[in-house]
């Protein structure tokens, strides 16, 4: 990652402009890599300096890789505070509800297929039925387009229909603008258009006990598209209008939301560490400054949808998703425990002390009201573009 930049940067005059201009740009580049990818070079370049330690102390290379170790860790602890800036609100029900797959969506998808209408019985932390006309599952990319639309919506004080660029899309979801990515994020604009979702809730008030189904409801209710087509080429989607589903907006204006980092979300290595970040945090108002707080295993597979026949597999990819949020700083701790080794039951985890602190902790904290589904009646839901 850096062999050939650190030896020429030690020959310049530390105080020079030329070395203060470099290595700002060297540390720009540095912090667009994953978290994994510097701790990785972090562990490469120590074992490399303690061996130049012990072998070849007088070597000049020892002195570049002592320079490129402290710069390594300054770019670590750069980017856990860049992580801990939490801006992207994503609304909770979507959250608590198992409405987004681990699994890769080539996998579980006959999109194309015409007449074909996916339904998907699913039980996670709560029960739902989910319905998507393109014949596919939502993942985490959906989530991170549906995440940034939202941002977007915030900044352009939440008009009744959102126009968006595609272009302004990317640099939301803080990823290359490219026309492959204008397509992906269409596609995923019109599987999050085409999904209902039918939630399955609990009302549970001293000796009434009875279980009852809302409507099926939508995120989006309205998408319409501006492309280009040359003939014998593809479409190029340049732009969309979006209106988000009433109850979608009632409960992010209830204050039904948490705040996430988007930077984050797009470093964490798989859609299981990425699911699983959002559900992590949304336990934080639920516990309090050194409390514990706690999933249970068998709804935590379901909800994230992950199919193994072989639970120790599916438990060892979990916790090695609760690692990588150690690691970048989500939560303080974590372990899985049962009644024995063999038979684990849970995962506990805790927060760091100053995930209390935050502002949008403090926001929730004051303005977060219960969301209410009975009082929802259902949409009338209008569309354009094709089916």
């Amino acid at each position: 990652m850096l062999d050939s930049e650190c030896p020429n940067l030690l020959r310049l005059e530390p105080n020079s402009p030329i070395y203060e201009e470099q290595i700002l740009d060297l540390r720009k580049r540095l912090l667009r890599n994953s978290m994994h990818n510097l701790k990785t070079a972090s562990t490469i370049v120590m074992e490399r300096s303690t061996f130049l330690k012990k072998h070849k102390p007088d070597d000049p290379e020892f002195q570049s890789a002592l320079f490129e170790l402290e710069l390594l860790e300054s770019i670590i602890f750069e980017k856990k505070e860049q992580y801990q800036k939490r801006n992207y609100q994503v609304e909770k029900n979507i959250i608590e509800y198992p409405v987004f797959t681990s699994s890769n969506k080539d996998i579980n998808t006959l999109r194309g297929v015409k007449g074909v209408e996916l339904v998907v019985e699913r039980n996670g932390f709560r029960k739902l039925t989910y319905t998507n006309a393109n014949n596919t599952l939502l993942t985490a990319y959906d989530l991170k387009v549906l995440t940034s639309l939202v941002h977007i919506w915030r900044i352009k004080e939440r008009p009744k229909k959102l126009e968006v660029s595609l272009n302004e899309l990317t640099k939301a979801m803080q990823v290359e603008s490219s026309g492959g990515e204008y397509k992906l994020i269409f596609e995923s604009l019109n599987d999050l258009w085409k999904t209902e979702l039918e939630m399955e809730a609990f009302y549970d008030d001293d000796k009434v006990k009875e279980n009852y189904k809302i409507a099926k409801r939508r995120i989006i209710t309205e998408l319409d598209g501006t492309a280009n087509r040359r003939e014998g080429e593809e479409i190029e989607w340049l732009r969309a209008k979006v209106k988000f589903a009433d109850w979608f907006v009632d409960s992010i204006e209830s204050g039904n939301y948490i705040m996430i980092s988007m930077l984050l979300l797009n470093d964490l290595m798989t859609p299981i560490a990425q699911n699983l970040y959002v559900n992590v945090l949304s336990k934080i108002k639920d516990t309090r400054d050194g409390d514990k707080a706690c999933f249970e295993i068998d709804p935590l597979i379901n909800h994230l949808d992950l199919k193994d026949s072989n639970r120790s597999r599916i438990i060892k990819k979990i916790d090695s998703a609760f690692k990588e949020l150690k690691d970048v700083g989500v939560i303080k701790d974590y372990y899985a425990w049962g009644p024995t080794k063999r038979k684990l039951e849970f995962f506990s985890f805790t927060f760091n002390p100053s995930d209390y602190n935050t502002d949008d902790f403090k926001y929730l904290e004051s303005h977060h009201r219960p969301f209410d589904f009975e009082t929802l009646e259902t949409e009338q839901l209008s569309f354009f573009g094709s089916k």
